[in-house]
This record gives structure tokens, C-alpha cells and sequence, in this order.
């Protein structure tokens, strides 16, 4: 990915939550989502990104 978000949730020591280390927190969530999204924009020939919010900045 281009702008490496998977990385960063890794580093994230708030993604994960402490009760049981697999499920995620809300900003776990969130930027879990924004993973997706960048990596639906960057497929050419997919119809889905015409579907998605602009990207937060």
C-alpha cells in the first residue's frame, strides 16, 4: 500500500484491546477502515471506490 497504513496499526499499541488482544479498539476500527479504502482507491477496475467518502486528511 502507499501510504503503509497496515504498519501503522501495528504500531499502534491503542488498536488492539487489552481484554483479549484480537478484537479492536474504536481507533483500531477506524483506521482499520481507512486501510480498506486506500486499498479499494488503488485498484483500477473497481467500481466500489466511485462509493467511498473523500479521503481525510
Amino acid at each position: 500500500m502507499r501510504n503503509s497504513n497496515t504498519l501503522r496499526f501495528w504500531r499502534r499499541h491503542d488498536a488492539i484491546t487489552a481484554a483479549d488482544g484480537t478484537h479492536t479498539s474504536p481507533a483500531g476500527a477506524e483506521l482499520n477502515a481507512a486501510c480498506a479504502a486506500e486499498g479499494l482507491r488503488e485498484l483500477k477496475d473497481c467500481e466500489l471506490k466511485d462509493y467511498l467518502l473523500p479521503e481525510k486528511k
